[in-house]
């Protein structure tokens, strides 16, 4: 066969060529059709299938995007990593793809490779607030001197559910939510049941169905008032009838919404949309506040800062009040912020992707300041935070320990975790009313009002001083030196174990200002 290939003329030849490149071709452009259906379909497995085919025949940049962001979205970096190298190399690559790529690095740990990708975009794009926020995640991540002994994590066991996330803590009963291996209907993303929410004791047992809420698709992600008479949970969008098939926006999204379920005797029951929903728009991840003031929760409503931002919904007596207020900038970044829980009346956790992570979502918490704003997130070191997504932190009474969701494993578990205790490290300064300078080996005595106990130490030649001290303790502290009048002050140490670090400025009266 091949002698007679050759010995056709040339102008046959041509032809031969050409049909069988208008082949490849077809094949080719049929098979990003289908990946792109399966795409649209959250069917990313059979997306995979096709855009790999596609690639083999017409090597495109769109079809090696489609293929990379398909592994991505199932949890698979590694391939997902490969076809974007190619895809980088090639003009038609977008500092989007670069970004996106630097995310699969994160998740296999190659944070390295990730900065340099980062350090380029930012030199481009100076205000691209993904690239500045992943290449700072990236420089946290190779710093040596990083604290990762400050929590003690073990999995928790939810027997018989493959997809266990989202716990949220209620007296002894935790809530999650969970998905199984089963026949019947399936999420085309997972390939597991839609999910449903679960209850169980905290010390442990065989989950429940959480009576009375479950619908035929996805609920979940709950919290409950603090007077224990309704339940709050995200619903996937279905017909009214239930029977029905999922209600797709014009983007063929399906939404979800935010529900509420009343107790009865045995089960919860009379379950009423909140009255968010709109049809267009996540309405998701509620949580209540401990005082049953406010519903906080996550939308990719119009008017926020990036995909998914976290709101507040206010409670005004037996109503709801309307509309609900954006976070503001401080918590919310240019990506997703998402799952917020309250810890007391002024600490937000909550995860995010967009600003200082390990790799996907990562827990952070921002403390409310006096004047009702939200202070600059903080971090959550390894091993809580992971280079995979890690988010949903819910705490025990205590606040010293509760439960985590994460996909370090392959897919979503509940993991239990232990705040490590240290001290309180205390970073104060010394320095002069009138100029603002610092003032060198000034005295600093610090009474505990507890015990009584002191402790004296002087300030070093930058007006310096350092000490540790326990957590949720009452301290009078006296400067003194030469030439100054003595000043004293009430130090009181924070009660929450996550917080590390303590800054205190003393300022000193010089005697000659009389």
């Amino acid at each position: 066969m091949l002698a007679r290939i050759f010995s056709l003329s040339p102008s046959l030849l041509l032809g031969v060529v050409l049909i069988g490149m208008v082949a490849i071709s077809g094949c080719a452009r049929l098979h990003v059709e289908e990946g792109q259906a399966a795409f649209e379909e959250l069917r990313y497995q059979d997306a995979i299938h096709h855009f790999g085919k596609a690639v083999q025949r017409i090597p495109s940049p769109e079809s090696y995007r489609m293929l990379a962001s398909s592994h991505a979205l199932i949890n698979e970096p590694l391939e997902a990593s490969a076809a974007y190298a190619i895809l980088v190399a090639q003009p038609e690559a977008t500092d989007s793809d670069r970004i996106s790529y630097a995310e699969t690095l994160f998740k296999q740990r190659r944070y390295a490779e990730a900065e340099r990708l980062l350090n380029a975009v930012s030199q481009r794009d100076p205000g691209n607030e993904v690239a500045s926020a992943l290449r700072q995640s990236a420089l946290l991540a190779q710093d040596g001197s990083r604290d990762t002994m400050a929590f003690e994590l073990e999995p928790f066991p939810t027997e018989g559910i493959r997809s266990a996330f989202a716990p949220y803590r209620n007296g002894n009963t935790l809530y999650f939510t969970g998905a199984l291996e089963k026949p019947g209907a399936r999420d085309p993303y997972t390939d597991l049941s839609y999910t449903d929410l679960y209850q169980m004791p905290v010390s442990g047992g065989a989950p429940q169905l959480v009576p009375g809420v479950n619908g035929p698709y996805h609920d979940g992600i709950a919290t409950i008032s603090p007077d224990g008479s309704k339940i709050f949970y995200t619903r996937s969008s279905h017909a009214p009838e239930k029977s029905g098939k999922l209600l797709l926006d014009e983007a063929s999204v399906n939404n979800t919404t935010i529900f509420y379920a009343r107790k009865g005797l045995e089960s919860w029951s009379n379950d009423i949309e909140i009255g968010l929903s709109d049809g267009s728009n996540m309405y998701a991840h509620p949580s209540y506040s401990p005082d049953g003031t406010a519903l906080y929760f996550s939308s990719d409503m119009p008017g926020g800062y990036g995909g998914m931002d976290l709101y507040r919904l206010d409670r005004n007596g037996d109503t709801w009040s309307f509309p609900p207020v954006n976070l503001g900038p401080a918590v919310n970044s240019a990506g997703d912020d998402v799952f917020p829980s309250m810890k007391g009346s002024d600490t937000l956790f909550f995860a995010s992707d967009a600003q200082i992570t390990l790799g996907g979502l990562d827990v952070l918490y921002s403390v409310k300041g006096d004047d009702g704003t939200w202070g600059n997130p903080v971090h959550l070191d390894y091993p809580l935070n992971s280079q995979s997504d890690d988010f949903c932190i819910s705490f025990d009474d205590g606040g010293k320990s509760g439960f985590v969701s994460s996909d370090r494993f392959g897919y979503d578990r509940i993991m239990k975790f232990r705040v490590v205790e240290r001290p309180l490290t205390v970073r104060g300064m010394v320095i002069d009313s009138e100029s603002g300078e610092p003032i060198a080996d000034a005295n600093v005595d610090l009474l505990d009002a507890l015990d009584g106990s002191a402790v004296s130490l002087k300030s070093d030649g930058e007006g310096r001083f350092e000490l540790n001290l326990p957590h949720g303790r009452s301290f009078r502290a006296e400067a003194t030196m030469e030439t100054y009048f003595a000043e004293n002050i009430t130090l009181d140490t924070p009660e929450d174990v996550l917080v590390r670090d303590m800054e205190v400025t003393i300022v000193l009266t010089p005697t000659s200002e009389l």
